[in-house]
C-alpha cells in the first residue's frame, strides 16, 4: 500500500497510530490530533523532508530536534507533540507519515465513514465514480459515509485497485495475471 509517494504497512506505523488514537480518545482530543497529524502529514509527503527523515546521517535527536521545530511552526497540541517526540526517540521518524495515515483510517471509522482509494490508468468518468460508490456501499454496509478518492496510475495497464480501509480490492489486469501464476505455481 503507498500513499502519496510514501510506502505504508501495517506495521508500526498501525499500532502506532492505533495507541495514538485510543490515547486521544481518552483525552477527548481526537478531532485536534486528526487536525495536527493532517497538516503534519503534508510536509512529511515532501520528498526532501521524507528522504532527511530516512537518512542515516541524521541521528534520533536530531531527527526530533527538526521535528518538534516543525510541530512549535504549526502549534500542534501537546499529546500531537509528545507523539512526535515519542516516535523520533524510538527511531521511526521516517514512519509518521504512514502513521497519520492510520490514525485518519481510525478516526474515520469510530464515525461510520470509510474511504474509498481507487486507483486506474485514468481519471474515472461519473459514472465509474457512482459504480465505485455503489460497491463500496455494498462491502462496507455499516458505513455512514463514503469518500472517494482517486489515485491516477499510468502503470496500471487495465482495469482498477479499490481500497476500502485495509482491504484491497485489485481488478487490474496485473493482479489477474499474478493470481493466475500463483494458481499455476500450486
Amino acid at each position: 500500500m503507498t500513499t502519496g509517494q510514501i510506502p505504508l504497512t501495517e506495521g508500526p506505523e498501525r499500532r502506532y497510530a492505533k495507541a495514538l488514537y485510543e490515547l486521544a480518545t481518552e483525552n477527548k482530543a481526537t478531532d485536534a490530533v486528526a487536525k495536527d497529524l493532517s497538516s503534519f502529514a503534508k510536509i512529511l509527503e515532501n520528498a526532501d523532508f521524507q528522504a532527511a527523515l530516512n537518512s542515516p546521517v541524521l541521528d534520533n535527536a536530531a531527527k526530533e530536534k527538526l521535528l518538534q521545530t516543525l510541530a512549535d511552526t504549526a502549534k500542534v497540541s501537546k499529546l500531537t507533540k509528545n507523539f512526535i517526540s515519542l516516535v523520533s526517540q524510538k527511531g521511526r521518524a521516517e514512519l509518521l507519515a504512514g502513521m497519520a495515515f492510520w490514525f485518519d483510517y481510525y478516526n474515520a471509522a469510530a464515525k461510520g465513514e470509510v474511504t474509498a482509494v481507487v486507483t486506474s490508468a485514468a481519471a474515472l468518468t461519473k459514472t465509474q465514480q457512482k459504480e465505485v460508490i455503489k460497491f463500496a456501499e455494498e462491502k462496507c454496509k455499516d458505513a455512514k459515509s463514503i469518500k472517494l478518492v482517486e489515485d491516477v496510475d499510468p502503470s496500471v495497464i487495465a482495469g482498477t485497485k479499490i481500497r476500502l480501509g485495509s482491504t484491497q480490492y485489485d481488478a487490474t489486469l496485473q493482479g489477474r495475471i499474478q493470481r493466475v501464476k500463483n494458481r499455476l505455481s500450486k
